[in-house]
């Protein structure tokens, strides 16, 4: 046991020597010790894998920063753009009003015997016979039912119905369109009127034109103001090529209308008028 005791003892003061001298020599002739080389060989792969370990989770991190900030500035960016849209729209509106006011101010001073507004149109409904707008004005704008309504080229049509905030109109090619009428130049009284064989040619008919009619072809129809329903001098539209009736005792006519009637987006509705004595 002894023996055993001072073999170990003789092998780890050996041992101890040997790694003693080695690392002075290491740095006596500023080399590597064999000890150093072997622990750093040995070192080396774990180093390596906990270094790479160590790069993924800062890469990992940082890109989840990246993501957070990315988001963030995305958020800011699609507030920012929401912001410049909702000033475009108020812009957009702004100016669409500002148009329609001065296009209001033209109509006024043109028809400056009438009281009008101005009106959007909000739907609309096709029928057999023509289509029936509804517009975004009603009683508590001055509108009823009865009131022409107009567009920058003539007469578009007449309000049938109308609510709080709401209207509904039909053009001068439904059949339920009537009114006194005038050619312009003759000062021939007349009939406009809406019938269904002449709406789905985008026309209506001119009627009780006197026997000796001299109206022809271009001629203007305005409205003749008798009976107090419409003002006067409402273009309707231009006349085609009078034609003897069969019983002899009147003319008619086919009236182009004044107004494209097809895609109203907004007109001028006449609440009140004077009439000139």
């Amino acid at each position: 046991m002894k023996r055993s005791q001072h073999r170990f003892f003789l092998f780890s003061a050996f041992f101890i020597l040997l790694v003693t001298g080695l690392a002075g020599h290491a740095e006596w002739t500023k080399t590597v010790s064999p000890v150093r080389r072997a622990v750093a060989a040995a070192l080396a792969p774990i180093q390596k894998v906990l270094t790479e370990a160590g790069n993924f989770v800062e890469d990992a991190a940082q890109s989840v920063r990246n993501d957070r900030n990315l988001e963030a500035e995305n958020a800011a960016l699609r507030s920012r753009i929401a912001e410049y849209e909702a000033r475009m729209r108020e812009a957009d509106f702004l100016a669409a009003e500002n148009d329609a006011l001065r296009d209001l101010l033209k109509m006024q001073r043109r028809y400056t015997a009438c009281d009008m507004i101005t009106a959007s149109v909000i739907a609309s409904r096709t029928g057999a016979y023509g289509v029936t707008y509804t517009l975004g004005c009603g009683t508590d704008d001055g509108v009823s039912a009865g009131n022409a309504v107009l567009v920058w080229e003539g007469m578009a049509g007449v309000i049938t119905a109308a609510g709080p905030n709401w209207s509904e109109m039909i053009t001068v090619l439904d059949e339920d369109f009537s009114a006194g009428a005038m050619i312009s130049r003759s000062h021939e009284t007349c009939v406009a009127q809406g019938a269904p064989l002449h709406c789905r040619e985008g026309t209506l008919q001119c009627i009780y034109l006197p026997q000796n009619s001299t109206a022809h072809s271009g001629d203007r129809v305005v409205t003749s103001g008798l009976g107090g329903v419409f003002p006067p001098n409402l273009l309707i539209g231009r006349i085609g090529e009078p034609r003897q009736e069969e019983n002899g005792l009147s003319c008619s006519a086919v009236i182009k209308p004044a107004a494209e009637l097809d895609s109203l987006r907004q007109v001028f509705i006449i609440t009140g008028f004077t009439v000139s004595e």
